[in-house]
Parts: structure tokens; C-alpha cells; sequence
């Protein structure tokens, strides 16, 4: 079980993701091979994660979302899309 004490806030500051997700405070957590989960962001950046994840996704092609409101819909109501991100 997930304690509050274990969610973190984090920043991406490289990697794959940094062009999509710079800027976002993400929220998550350290998992035991020391990859940080995120689970979404903080409340005033949730505008431009979901534009982030899509625009990602449109270069990725792993769900093939067509909207903002897709990446949204998903992200709340099916749960698992689950981005790690390596330590480095």
C-alpha cells in the first residue's frame, strides 16, 4: 500500500519526456528500482500535462489519442497508463 509520506513532486529536467513535460510539476513516487512513477501533476498544471502526454503520444504512437479530452478521459477513468521515468 501506497503512503502518503511515499508521494513525491518532481520535475523532468531530461530525457525523452522533457520536451513534452518541461515545466509540469509531476506527482508520484520512488519505486524500489529507484524509477519515479508519475501518477499526474499538481492541479495548476493539468492543462498542459494532458496537451504534454498527447503530444508525446502522437509521436510515440502507443495509444494513438486524437484529443486533450482522450488523454483526460484515460488518464482519470481507466487508471493504467502509468508513465515510469529512470533514474539517471
Amino acid at each position: 500500500m501506497i503512503e502518503l509520506k511515499d508521494i513525491k513532486l518532481a520535475k523532468i529536467k531530461k530525457g525523452k519526456l522533457y520536451p513534452y513535460l518541461k515545466d509540469i510539476t509531476l506527482v508520484g513516487r520512488v519505486d524500489e528500482d529507484e524509477e519515479f512513477i508519475i501518477y499526474g501533476c499538481e492541479t495548476k498544471d493539468e492543462s498542459k500535462f494532458y496537451q504534454g502526454i498527447l503530444d508525446y503520444d502522437k509521436v510515440d504512437k502507443t495509444h494513438n489519442f486524437k484529443t486533450v479530452e482522450e488523454v483526460e478521459s484515460y488518464w482519470i477513468e481507466v487508471g493504467d497508463l502509468l508513465i515510469y521515468l529512470k533514474k539517471r
